[in-house]
């Protein structure tokens, strides 16, 4: 069995969130740090040549940074722990509150549409499972996996 329901689309909500970010960031005086920051966050990779710098697509770095953060704290936290290990950690707190603060409406915005994203998603898996013709099957195997206990029949309501 092979369930056709696509996954949560948060890409609606995030892409032009993003496409603004990168805009404001690219407004920058920072600029150039702001890439050397994220590049070193995303690859690991410490860049001082601006012009690979230059080269390298901002909102590829920001898609790739949100991407690993599934949580705004956890964005936040991985940029401080960077941030706070750089020889100029002055400099780039002030170059990483720019991206975290602009970050914050992002997950602010995805915390509001994910219950009903998540709601759509499992409404749809359900009702594809319901057409299955395993149903009493793949109850019981549901059952197993979350109460660790196999059930009957008569106990999932079916006679």
């Amino acid at each position: 069995m092979v369930l056709s329901v696509p996954p949560p689309v948060q890409s609606k909500v995030v892409s032009p969130l993003l496409d603004q970010i990168v805009a404001e960031l690219s407004q920058e005086q920072n600029l150039i740090r702001i890439k050397k920051l994220l590049l070193y966050v995303c690859t690991g990779t410490w860049e001082n040549n601006r012009q690979r710098l230059a080269r390298v697509p901002l909102n590829v770095l920001l898609q790739h940074l949100f991407e690993t953060s599934s949580t705004f704290e956890q964005l936040q936290h991985q940029l401080n722990q960077v941030v706070a290990s750089l020889n100029k950690s002055a400099e780039y707190t002030i170059v990483a509150n720019a991206v975290i603060s602009r970050f914050h409406g992002v997950y602010s915005k995805l915390e509001q549409d994910q219950p009903t994203a998540n709601q759509a998603f499992y409404e749809a898996v359900a009702e594809r499972l319901q057409q299955e013709p395993d149903l009493i099957r793949i109850k019981k195997l549901l059952l197993l996996t979350c109460r660790s206990t196999w059930e009957t029949i008569a106990k999932i309501g079916y006679n």
